[in-house]
């Protein structure tokens, strides 16, 4: 009786193991060894709202909004890059061991240092936003344009404009 229930518990830690998301603290710059199925669909949770990936492997790669879906068929690690949609300069680096293991989802989120510095960036643009006048900078910027012209057309023609 107690190796039948020792049995049906190890199995069960088993499933329920396998099945835990793989959390991972990360930061631009480092590389990060992680272990994914290989022949199986794997999971990337990341912390953009729109990656992109980048690898020289044969894998097939479908994003849908800040989840990649990833599977190789590759025996020998290889390198993926995660990057932001619209940042390529701080990229994320996973070197990839494919195993005949199941299917895994990897949860992926910036170490403090990063989630600080982001924060900090967009409080920044934030700012510069909320204290500039755009309407008045456009206003300026054409204003400037229009000058630029019309003493281009009085210099060509040597006929001044007049202006209201």
């Amino acid at each position: 009786m107690n190796k039948t229930l020792f049995v049906a518990v190890c199995f069960y830690c088993s499933l329920t193991l396998a099945a835990a998301p793989v959390k991972l603290q990360v930061s631009p710059g480092q590389q990060q060894p992680v272990t994914l199925s290989r022949l199986h669909l794997n999971r990337i949770v990341t912390p953009f709202a729109a990656p992109q990936i980048r690898t020289i492997d044969q894998a097939d790669i479908q994003i849908e909004g800040s989840v990649i879906y990833l599977s190789s068929q590759q025996e020998e690690p290889f390198v993926v890059y995660i990057t932001p949609h619209d940042n390529e300069t701080h990229a994320l680096s996973l070197l990839v061991t494919p195993l005949d293991v199941p299917p895994k989802e990897i949860q992926l989120s910036l170490s403090k240092p990063w989630q600080q510095k982001i924060n900090h960036n967009k409080a920044l643009a934030k700012r510069f936003e909320e204290a500039s006048d755009y309407q008045q900078a456009i206003t300026e910027v054409l204003a400037a344009l229009v000058n630029i012209a019309v003493e281009s057309v009085q210099s060509i023609t040597n006929n001044p404009i007049q202006r209201n």
